[in-house]
């Protein structure tokens, strides 16, 4: 990293959709013959997960906040988006990326 870099040339922000599953019980019982599935179904909900990870490798580096409506989640990204490109690299490690 050098003196001229800027966080957008280091990290992106994407969203993930994230299908998350409520209730999902997976106990088993070893003594118990099963001859037939008799599952229940299964409610499945959507989450909308905000991202920032590395423009060279891809990897993730923080996941930010999940939301269950995707506007919010996009609204979010636009917003750290834009500091990505104005502030400076030190200034958004330190609001983003670096635990206090």
């Amino acid at each position: 990293m050098n003196e001229q870099s800027r966080p957008d040339d280091l990290w992106r922000v994407r969203i993930v959709r994230i299908d998350a599953y409520d209730d999902f019980d997976l106990e088993w019982h070893p003594d118990i013959l099963y001859r037939e599935h008799s599952g229940e179904d299964i409610g499945i909900r959507d989450l909308w997960r905000v991202e920032i990870v590395s423009v060279e490798s891809g990897d993730l580096k923080r996941a930010v906040r999940s939301f269950k409506d995707r506007d919010e989640a996009e609204s979010l990204a636009a917003r750290i988006s834009d500091q990505l490109r104005s502030m400076s690299v030190r200034t958004f490690m330190d609001a983003y990326l670096v635990s206090s």
